[in-house]
């Protein structure tokens, strides 16, 4: 996984990693959150892979967008 640089300083997102299909999201908490293309839509999917690339705003996308926050596929807690 990528480091997330966290440009705002007060995101809770540590890391990041993605495909052509999906995004893993790691938080401070070590909580891996996995969001599929498919289920969040290739516009989010997009944006979430931007904002992850630029280090700034992943965290408020994710919580702000309702048809993102519940929508993982998968999560777990990275030991």
């Amino acid at each position: 996984m990528r480091a997330y640089r966290n440009s705002g300083g007060n995101s809770g997102i540590a890391e990041y990693e993605y495909d052509d299909e999906k995004i893993l999201v790691k938080f401070d908490d070590k909580m891996v959150y996995e969001y599929r293309r498919d289920a969040i839509g290739d516009s989010n999917f997009t944006e979430m892979v931007r904002l992850a690339n630029s280090g700034q705003g992943l965290n408020g996308f994710i919580m702000r967008n309702g048809s993102i926050k519940f929508r993982y596929s998968n999560k777990h807690r990275d030991w």
